[in-house]
């Protein structure tokens, strides 16, 4: 079963819906995580897979995988977490140089808030 877009029967929210290298059917968050988004997915108790774009197959990350290959360091393979109804998808990174400040931040030069 190649992985596609799909929506969860649950929550209605947009997923991958794939099988695993082992035959287990599998629902991934669509965002790819970087090694920090995947560190918090874990610390939080959530699993991790990763998906060979190229291939159209998904692997689970064991431990030594998250280790020795982190998130968004192999081309053509994506690190995804497991859809979790309860656990809100995670936001892609922020680009390099990204004003963090979304606004109500302090005014700049000498010109009053008001």
């Amino acid at each position: 079963m190649t992985p596609s877009r799909a929506r969860c029967p649950r929550c209605l929210a947009e997923v991958i819906a794939g099988r695993t290298d082992a035959g287990f059917d599998v629902e991934l968050d669509p965002t790819e995580l970087d090694p920090l988004g995947e560190l918090g997915v874990t610390v939080a108790g959530g699993v991790t897979y990763t998906r060979h774009t190229w291939a159209g197959v998904i692997a689970y990350r064991n431990p030594y995988a998250i280790r020795t290959r982190p998130a968004g360091s192999r081309p053509r393979q994506a690190v995804h977490a497991a859809h979790d109804c309860a656990r809100p998808i995670p936001t892609p990174p922020r680009a390099a140089g990204t004003d963090r400040d979304e606004g109500g931040g302090a005014p700049l030069g000498d010109d009053p808030p008001f």
